[in-house]
């Protein structure tokens, strides 16, 4: 049975949002800290994403997060595609990390995504895509180590180092 959605309950939507960020990047950081040689560009399957590709397009929903603040995504040349694993680690939680600022800061474009639809879409998205990295890691032979999230303090991703 679906439940009507109740969108006044996230308020403005901001602090869920911010909230949901600190996670994504501190679980994308357990998911791909001491990753072994070679996970990047592990594919599991044919038509399944690797790693790097997981991590572009956590990137790319970022960027469409960041629509909301009339913010367009960065040139073809300044989204390392083709770059090493530890550059795509950084765009993605620099990326991360400029959509808290844009929450706490800056004045939402309603007319192109309301902060309570970030976090139902992209932001949702993006913790499935952690999830995926999560398995892809046990599937390498190098799962992570378990963790009580609940019990983790995350500070905002702006305050973590890409």
């Amino acid at each position: 049975m679906t439940r009507p959605t109740n969108d006044a309950s996230f308020g403005d939507g901001r602090t869920v949002a911010r909230s949901l960020l600190a996670s994504l990047d501190f679980r994308l950081r357990h998911a791909c800290d001491d990753a072994p040689d070679g996970f990047a560009d592990d594919r599991v399957a044919l038509g399944a994403r690797t790693p790097r590709e997981l991590l572009q397009h956590v990137a790319d929903l970022m960027d469409k997060a960041l629509g909301t603040f009339g913010h367009d995504a960065p040139a073809p040349e300044g989204h390392p595609s083709a770059g090493d694993w530890t550059a795509v680690r950084a765009h993605v939680h620099a990326r991360i990390a400029r959509l808290d600022h844009a929450l706490r800061d800056e004045e939402v474009r309603p007319e192109r995504l309301e902060p309570q639809a970030m976090v139902r879409g992209p932001l949702a998205d993006a913790l499935t895509h952690t999830g995926q990295l999560v398995l892809l890691r046990r599937l390498a032979g190098a799962p992570v180590a378990r963790v009580s999230y609940p019990r983790v303090a995350m500070p905002a991703p702006a305050e973590n180092e890409p």
